[in-house]
């Protein structure tokens, strides 16, 4: 009995060695601290966790951890929109809170400078971060800097308003969109600023000069219509004021368009010393009818901010761009026809394909443009095989009505006819010349007069 005894014992005090020895194994010598698991809560810090995986980090891991711990400290900050602020102004459905938020917290991250590193930790495949700012701090620092960029707006916004009144709107608009721009970082915020007339919403201000602006241009076109036709050669030109206040403004943006080309890009031209921008049209394509000349201000270059181009479209979006709108015709010219045969099928359709292109057909040699000489002559040519074989002449010649001067000539022979009988072989004769007129004289025409 003692025996088995001294053997329990003993088997007792195995087991227990034998557990601690397991258990000191397991311990960690390098435990992940408390901040890694569990975010530390301290009302006056801002607190930045971050971490990187040594692997995929293998030289830059420790600077992946600390731009990810201030992306994180970031996030804590929350952007509450004053009723006062510009972005409220803007956007009062709050269609942009996400991006706006996105931007002002990227701002963060870029000018974060004095924060402290509280801890770190390691292993060989991860490292960590826990970095914090103090909010006082980054208050005061932010108040600093929101002070000199406020400044320097105002100071956009009285030489703005020098160059207004002195009627350089370009100027007056790049000041005051570039303060305007400028102040973006707080536009959620109440931008009231003391100046010498009192109290002034500065971005409120500034966007309220750019409306104005923007709101009194005017586009005042020298002609009603814009013309294009015989007499002037299918080319013209017009000429585009632009004004404000009665003055015009010179070296403004502005964009045209013909609507009879849907397809080509909008071309642009700046208003000379005296606000005036010409347009000229030409080469414009015989088919097209009812067309129109557009004509508008580019606000986006006026308002464009390269830094910041989501930013822009948020000023030119509230803005209303007013467009000047020219009818635009294209007006044949009117002709007068002599034929030796007015009532055949062949003159007819000359006639008709002329009409389709638009072009007049006067009952008047004194009111047309062009004089047009169609002559034909039907020949017999034998037979061949029993058939009668008709062989048709055609000549025609176009001049200026005023200065009798030759414009167009041209002639078409032997267009051959076939058939069982003389007649059925003119007429088939006529026909195959009536298809030449169509497929190859009016086009040959149109190249020459238009």
């Amino acid at each position: 009995m003692m025996i088995l005894r001294y053997i329990a014992i003993a088997s007792i005090l195995f087991s227990c060695n034998s557990r601690n020895k397991i258990t000191q194994t397991i311990i960690d010598p390098n435990p992940r601290p408390d901040w890694a698991f569990s975010r530390p809560i301290d009302g006056s810090y801002y607190i930045g966790i971050g971490s990187s995986n040594k692997t995929t980090f293998p030289t830059d891991y420790s600077i992946v951890a600390k731009k990810n711990a201030l992306s994180d400290m970031s996030s804590e900050i929350t952007v509450n929109i004053s009723g006062e602020s510009f972005y409220h102004t803007i956007d009062n459905n709050f269609d942009y809170s996400e991006e706006f938020q996105s931007m002002v917290r990227s701002t963060f991250k870029e000018e974060i400078t004095d924060y402290e590193i509280v801890d770190s930790w390691e292993n060989e495949n991860e490292f960590w971060i826990f970095t914090r700012i103090s909010k006082s701090e980054h208050t005061r620092l932010k108040n600093l800097k929101k002070k000199k960029v406020l400044d320097q707006s105002y100071a956009n916004y009285k030489t703005g308003l020098t160059y207004k009144t002195d009627g350089k709107l370009a100027d007056a608009l790049d000041l005051f969109s570039k303060g305007l721009l400028n102040m973006k970082e707080y536009w959620s915020e109440d931008n009231s600023y003391v100046t010498e007339n009192g109290d002034l919403f500065l971005d409120n201000a500034l966007y309220e000069q750019i409306r104005e602006i923007c709101s009194e241009l005017e586009l005042i076109s020298s002609e009603s219509t814009f013309n294009l036709s015989y007499k002037n050669g299918f080319s013209n030109s017009v000429s585009v004021a632009v004004k404000n206040q009665g003055r015009y403004i010179p070296n403004l943006p502005v964009f045209y368009k013909f609507t009879n080309r849907p397809y080509a890009r909008e071309k642009k031209l700046y208003t000379n010393p005296d606000g005036i921008i010409t347009i000229y049209g030409e080469n414009f394509n015989e088919d097209t009818r009812n067309f129109e000349l557009k004509v508008w201000v580019d606000y986006d270059e006026l308002l464009k901010n390269d830094s910041s181009p989501e930013i822009s479209e948020l000023l030119t979006a509230g803005i209303n761009n007013k467009m000047l709108n020219i009818p635009a015709n294209i007006i044949m010219p009117s002709l007068y026809l002599r034929t030796n045969s007015q009532a055949n099928p062949l003159t007819e359709s000359f006639k008709n394909e002329l009409l389709k292109k638009g072009f007049i057909i006067s009952t008047s040699e004194l009111n047309a443009d062009l004089d047009v000489i169609l002559n034909h002559q039907i020949n017999e040519g034998g037979t061949a095989q029993g058939f009668h074989v008709a062989l048709l002449d055609l000549t025609i010649t176009i001049e200026d009505h005023d200065s009798h001067r030759q414009l167009f000539s041209d002639s078409y022979t032997n267009i051959k006819g076939i058939h069982m009988n003389t007649n059925g072989a003119e007429g088939d004769a006529v026909k195959n010349a009536v298809k030449k007129i169509k497929k190859e004289l009016v086009p040959k025409l149109m190249d020459v007069l238009l």
